[in-house]
């Protein structure tokens, strides 16, 4: 039998032959029978999806434990942090941190994450250890000091990957990170830094890791990785890069609001992933009255049981549902609504430009991208600008605006193979030759530059 489990959604789906069941944490001897396409709403997007193979119920029921458990644990971390929250609220997260932080496995696991970045500056770690000591939680209080202790060290090692060339990657950059964090490599590191030993120790002890061995170029990318070590008085310098797994697992202020003891969270995220399915069935009926009564009230819960981030999110899901259907203005709709939900989200606003450009509104899609940009969109939201304004036919402007992204993004693919696009359109056949040629010298992978 084999298993597909999510610490985050508290759920498990088990796997035997063409049969499949399920089961919650909360209720482990309650088996419930599934079909394929009930898959996207047992654990709609979550990041932490795990594959068990070969494996009893039982182990199953363990595995699952453990890491909501660890998921529970890293919120309740989030929670102790923030200071805009009560001291009671976060002297009780405290609390439950501390019981969690008896099993060793969820403590090595949580610093797995928390070694992975250092913290926000908005992180009020002097006042959580204040009310350790207040409550008397010496475990929780051991993470936290171990944590404030090795800020410069987390960040140094963090700096040292962040100039890691995304070539060495190919597309995999992201997802070679979320491996990296998974297996404690960043911890390893930084532990290794901290006792002083030969890097080299690490390096070896990364090598042997099956779970890297399958990650493409992966000795280049350890290799490179350990050799910033190696160079003394070496000061990193980082490249602004918008990186999906920090987006999801870096100490965010939104994260650290994401959830409070009193929501049961897996009943909170139950009720929204049903919800989102009837708003796609009733468009797949073409039926927009029910449609944007149930996105009404799905916000209204959303806002209720969580932050805003949360439902802004469900609203760009349901666009894509949209857009993939042919309803451009339901595409158009939605995300416009999700920017008014969270006006600062940058990826509310790419999605709505996206939408705008399906329905042939370009003037409107370059405002949006340029709202996107503001809020920290990064360098997709700077291609994004420069498309549109390409596909407006500001050609000059497109290849200033390719040629910003290019420096502050040397290594933009996108950007580079888009500068190209838009010489051959200005009719400098030359120099758009050159400069295929040089996307394809660093990415020989690229088949739409060649």
């Amino acid at each position: 039998m084999d298993a597909l489990i999510s610490g985050c959604a508290g759920r498990a789906l088990l796997v035997d032959g063409g049969s499949l069941r399920s089961f919650d944490v909360d209720d482990p001897s309650k088996l419930v029978p599934r079909t394929p396409a009930d898959f996207a709403y047992l654990f709609g997007e979550m990041q932490d999806l795990r594959v068990l193979e070969n494996i009893d119920i039982e182990s199953v029921r363990q595995e699952l434990k453990h890491a909501s458990d660890s998921a529970l644990a890293l919120d309740l971390v989030l929670i102790s942090l923030d200071p805009d929250l009560p001291d009671d609220i976060r002297q009780e997260a405290i609390e439950g941190l501390d019981e969690l932080l008896a099993d060793a496995r969820v403590a090595e696991r949580l610093e797995n994450i928390l070694y992975a970045r250092p913290l926000p500056e908005d992180a009020d770690l002097e006042g959580a250890l204040k009310l350790c000591s207040a409550g008397l939680s010496s475990r929780a209080s051991d993470l936290l000091q171990s944590l404030k202790e090795r800020q410069s060290l987390i960040s140094e090692v963090s700096d040292a990957w962040d100039i890691l060339p995304s070539k060495i990657f190919g597309e995999e950059k992201t997802e070679f990170q979320h491996v990296a964090v998974r297996e404690g490599l960043f911890r390893a590191l930084v532990l290794n830094r901290e006792s002083q030993a030969s890097v080299n120790t690490f390096l070896m002890s990364a090598l042997l890791n099956p779970s890297l061995q399958v990650m493409r170029n992966y000795r280049q990318v350890l290799q490179k990785w350990a050799d910033a070590f190696r160079q003394e008085n070496r000061t990193p310098v980082i490249r602004p890069e918008m990186d999906k797994l920090i987006a999801t697992e870096s100490l965010t202020k939104t994260r650290q609001r994401r959830r409070r003891r009193s929501i049961d969270r897996g009943a909170v995220l139950q009720n929204v992933e049903s919800q989102k399915a009837m708003i796609v069935n009733a468009m797949r009926h073409d039926e927009l009255g029910r449609v944007r009564k149930f996105v009404g009230e799905l916000v209204k819960y959303q806002l209720k049981n969580g932050e805003p981030v949360f439902a802004a999110k469900s609203l760009c899901d349901l666009a894509a549902e949209a857009k993939g259907l042919g309803m451009f203005a339901l595409q158009v709709e939605l995300t416009e609504q999700s920017t008014r939900v969270k006006p600062d989200d940058a990826w509310s606003w790419r999605q709505h430009a996206d939408a705008l450009l399906s329905s042939g509104q370009p003037a409107e899609a370059l405002r949006a991208y340029e709202q996107a940009d503001a809020f920290g969109g990064g360098a997709v939201a700077k291609n994004g600008r420069a498309d549109t304004l390409k596909a407006l036919g500001r050609l000059n402007d497109a290849l200033d605006a390719y040629d910003a992204v290019i420096a502050d993004y040397p290594e933009n693919d996108v950007a580079r193979g888009g500068r190209a696009d838009t010489l051959k359109a200005l009719g400098r056949l030359n120099d758009a030759l050159d400069a295929y040629d040089a996307v394809i010298a660093d990415y020989p992978e690229n088949v739409v530059s060649r």
